[in-house]
């Protein structure tokens, strides 16, 4: 991995000589006057963090203008020194996530020794950039209450903001949940999201980490941003900052829980007769931090601070189902008491004995003989639980009650580390991860504790993990330019399928071992048997992988009235996804079989378990999946000047360019679009057509390895202006052009292969092959390989195909705002804004396999 992150930042290190990307910190700008209006170039300004006495200090331009940047969010004193002029104080600035606040200065001549003190808020007024934004403070995550304690739902009562799924699955590892809004009109999902600088989204936009509730110090949400260090979305950005250690040692600790007891039955339930589930949630934490303190050892304040913090949530609740198991007798083969919802015997007839006209024998006294039951079958029979209710009406249904347990632990945690290197030189590290596990819909297993491989739920466990770790160093390099480099990774894991079944060798069952030694994943195998319901899961342990790493070199300029960005940045994505579908096998079974007559069902005759019993599959097939490893590079550099044209009128003006590789698998299992105008490799053995098309492969050929070609024409402009008038107000308007992700993965069609049994050769009359060896009628009884590439030009003939549109463009969105801002007593401000989103170019799915409308009668 760190050699991944320093081949890319080396990259861009060679190719841009100072650069800005994604900066999530405050600053401060303004100009410095004396009490005639003239500027003052060579003022000391210093902004000192009153929480960690953090400091940074610049010095004023010939145009008396200053920029003091990377000022983490918090309360801040600044002081304007220079020999001839009272020092001046200003105390009281709160800063928060990503401001740009304007702090003009009136110095006094007089003796440096006197100091002229101001406390007094700075106006929330938006006067230096058109950008849109709200912030979410600190106290506001603190006190509103949220489901699952996942921050992101208070982003969503932001202005142009729009929740646009279900509110139910929220908790901090339901990614999906927290990544569906919209942001002005964009598409769902088309948001970025900035967890201290470092892109939390995997390469289709799903948010990776969600930090926990008391690490959060306040993010930003942004619907309009005309600032060129944004790229890839085309919605908004949201913004997370999390907190420092300080001076001061503190902590907090807390404890939610939602016990039965304490819960009301529902209205339903009580109707019915029916006593409350059980549920018990507690959810709890601690978060602690302060300096690096060692009594007389080290003394870390003013310079080594940490934070850590942790949230645990513990669920043990239950969902009751009912299920049909067969009864004792019935899985020795006896069914004659064997009835229907009427109480009319249904019985069982022999597939072996199927006449010309469909008609069958009954077995003698609706009993299996044993010697006609399959081996197999009664060995999986072992695996199921017996009844433990007798069940409803004649037919004996719904006579199993199991309690669908549902166990979920979660243990979340960041820890961060912040070391004030020297007046010019700051550091930090962060990392959390919030691992999650969860059983769920259990319904042949009651404890854990039971072994038992057969179990059919797809939940046994559920395995999330999100990780995110940030590196940051800034480093003042002159009055005038500071340098900031920062690193990080995103990971997002996740393991599904049942871990009861995994590895289990069907071997044990009696699949012969010339089947076995083909299938690519050992597992418990699914066996479907309608009213008695499934044995094996319908889900194969399978674990996928996403990462996204980071390169983002950074800094910043004051020249003259210009405050000059220079950025570019760097990312890895991999999408590593493993679904091994039914690679042990799935097989259906259906009453048809030994129903009364082969192609008629009727009410009295025919059983799934019979049919279960005698080994003869409706259907059942094997997979055999890849498990696809991709990869891209996206690129980013930027040029953003911020010209303060007059005191009451600042432009901001960029420029922007996207590079987004194209999808590469690692082993080029991948299709490359198609080339319509190709010769057909059957167009000598077709006379008076024209044939033309042919597919191609990645990396196969003289073709490239990518998944389409990359589209290297993405410039985008930005502008923006914010014209003050007089002091109470603020006319601000921009426009900027953002080019969306890529969201598709590579097509892979060919590099998969299901084999399909053939149940039947004669119409569904009789079964041609069994349980014992469900394959034997296939060639040498072997599974079909999948053809990959191997045809080239001739793959998939008289078949559907799925391909990339080779020279796809990237979609691209036109964003546009107009606002005016008044400033409101008790530090309140009033916006009236118009916002627009254009987006363009989006993915569309056509079929290329039909007649030209001139060729049709």
């Amino acid at each position: 991995m760190m050699k991944r992150l320093l081949r890319l930042g080396a990259a861009l290190l060679a190719t841009s000589a100072g650069v800005w990307a994604q900066e999530v910190r405050a600053s401060i700008t303004g100009t410095v006057t004396d009490s005639q209006g003239a500027a003052i170039p060579g003022v000391t300004i210093t902004a000192t963090n009153i929480a960690n006495n953090a400091s940074i200090t610049q010095v004023t331009n010939e145009a008396g203008l200053f920029l003091t940047p990377f000022l983490s969010p918090g309360m801040y004193k600044l002081t304007a020194e220079k020999q001839g002029f009272k020092r001046y104080v200003r105390e009281g600035i709160v800063l928060q996530v990503q401001d740009r606040s304007r702090l003009d200065i009136v110095m006094e001549i007089g003796e440096m020794a006197q100091s002229v003190t101001v406390n007094a808020e700075v106006s929330q007024l938006q006067t230096e950039t058109a950008s849109r934004a709200q912030v979410i403070a600190n106290e506001l995550i603190s006190q509103v209450p949220t489901q699952g304690r996942n921050p992101f739902q208070i982003a969503w009562a932001a202005p142009g903001v729009i929740k646009t799924g279900g509110w139910r699955y929220l908790r901090s590892f339901d990614i999906a949940g927290t990544s569906n809004f919209a942001v002005n009109g964009g598409r769902n999902r088309e948001n970025e999201v900035l967890l201290d600088g470092i892109s939390n989204v995997r390469g289709n936009r799903t948010v990776i980490h969600v930090p926990t509730m008391e690490s959060v110090q306040e993010f930003k949400v942004a619907t309009n941003t005309y600032d060129a260090q944004y790229g890839r979305t085309g919605g908004g950005v949201v913004t997370i900052v999390t907190k420092s250690g300080t001076n001061q040692l503190h902590g907090t600790i807390f404890e939610n829980f939602q016990v039965e007891e304490l819960n009301a039955n529902q209205t339903e339930l009580n109707r019915a007769g029916v006593r409350k589930p059980p549920n018990n949630i507690n959810t709890f934490g601690v978060q602690a931090a302060g300096p690096v303190y060692l009594p007389k050892v080290f003394d870390g304040r003013n310079k080594l601070f940490w934070l850590v913090s942790y949230e645990g949530m513990r669920q043990r609740s239950a969902d009751p189902g009912t299920g049909t198991l067969p009864l004792q007798e019935w899985r020795g083969g006896d069914f004659s008491t064997l009835q229907n919802a009427q109480g009319q015997l249904v019985s069982v007839f022999d597939p072996l004995t199927t006449a010309a006209d469909g008609t069958r024998q009954p077995f003698a006294g609706n009993r299996l003989p044993a010697n006609r039951i399959n081996p197999i079958s009664a060995e999986v029979l072992k695996f199921f639980p017996t009844p433990n209710a007798p069940g409803d009406g004649p037919a004996r249904i719904n006579n199993y009650i199991y309690p669908s347990r549902w166990i979920g632990d979660m243990n979340q945690w960041i820890g961060r580390l912040d070391w004030m290197i020297n007046p010019n030189n700051n550091f930090y590290f962060r990392y959390g991860q919030n691992p999650f596990s969860e059983y769920r819909g259990l319904v042949f297993i009651t404890d854990l504790n039971q072994v038992n491989p057969a179990e059919p739920t797809g939940n046994a466990p559920l395995i999330r993990n999100g990780r995110n770790w940030t590196f940051d160093w800034t480093s003042t390099l002159s009055p005038r330019m500071t340098f900031n480099l920062r690193a990080g990774l995103a990971r997002w894991e996740e393991q599904t399928g049942s871990s009861f079944g995994a590895n289990y060798d069907p071997r044990q069952l009696g699949f012969a071992s010339s089947l076995v030694s083909q299938f690519t994943q050992l597992q418990f195998p699914r066996f479907a048997l309608g009213t008695y319901g499934n044995a094996g899961s319908d889900r194969l342990l399978n674990l996928g992988t996403n990462d996204s790493y980071t390169v983002q070199p950074n800094a910043n300029l004051a020249l003259g009235k210009h405050l000059m960005k220079f950025g570019a940045e760097g990312r890895r994505y991999n999408d590593n996804s493993n679904n091994p579908g039914q690679a042990a096998g799935a097989y259906t079974f259906t009453r048809q079989w030994t129903q009364a007559r082969a192609l008629q069902a009727d009410a009295v005759s025919g059983n799934e378990l019979a049919s279960f019993l005698l080994g003869y599959p409706q259907s059942g097939f094997v997979d055999k999946n890849i498990a696809p490893a991709q990869r891209n590079h996206y690129f980013a550099f930027f040029f953003q000047d911020d010209f303060k044209v007059t005191q009451r009128l600042t432009l901001n003006l960029g420029m922007r360019w996207d590079y987004e590789q194209p999808l590469v698998e690692r082993y080029d299992r991948a299709l490359r679009g198609m080339d319509f105008s190709a010769a057909s490799p059957i167009a000598n053995r077709v006379t008076g057509l024209n044939l033309k098309g042919a597919v191609q492969f990645a990396g196969v050929g003289g073709q490239p390895r990518g998944a389409f070609e990359p589209d290297k024409n993405n410039f985008q402009p930005r502008i923006g202006a914010a014209y003050r008038i007089g002091s109470k107000w603020v006319v601000r308007g921009g426009y900027g052009l953002y080019y969306l992700g890529q969201n598709e993965i590579g097509a892979a069609q060919g590099f998969s292969r299901r084999t399909d049994m053939v149940a039947s050769t004669d119409g569904n009359l009789t079964p041609a092959v069994n349980l014992t060896n469900p394959f034997a009628n296939l060639p040498g009884g072997n599974l079909l390989a999948a053809v990959g590439n191997s045809l080239g030009a001739s793959s998939f003939l008289g078949e559907s195909v799925t391909v990339n549109y080779l020279n796809r463009p990237l979609p691209y969105s036109h964003q546009y705002s107009f606002d005016i801002e008044r400033e409101l007593p008790g530090n309140m401000v009033a916006e009236v804004a118009y916002v627009g989103n254009i987006t363009k170019k989006l993915p569309i799915s056509a079929n290329q396999n039909v007649l030209p409308v001139n060729e049709l009668g």
